[in-house]
């Protein structure tokens, strides 16, 4: 299977450029912004928060309880910011 196939099989949209197209200008109206990978994203919000970027705690049980702690944060305020 070429890769198209494959991406198109699994669902998966690619984040590579055609090269077969022209780059648009970066002024054109048509280019879209640079995107970041979603794994980027959540490690952005994640090292938001002191204690997960710098790790404190000693055992990986409590590091793990503050690791789920700031994911509950992260989603209640991205609900927070959907809802109005």
């Amino acid at each position: 299977m070429k890769y198209e196939e494959t991406c198109a099989f699994t669902l998966y949209i690619p984040h590579i450029p055609d090269t077969e197209k022209p780059v648009p200008a970066p002024n054109a109206p048509n280019r879209h912004p640079p995107r970041r990978w979603v794994v980027e994203v959540g490690h952005a919000w994640f090292n938001r928060f002191r204690g997960v970027l710098i790790r404190w705690a000693k055992s990986s049980l409590s590091y793990l309880g503050f690791v789920q702690i700031v994911a509950c944060l992260i989603i209640g305020r991205k609900l927070l910011l959907f809802s109005g």
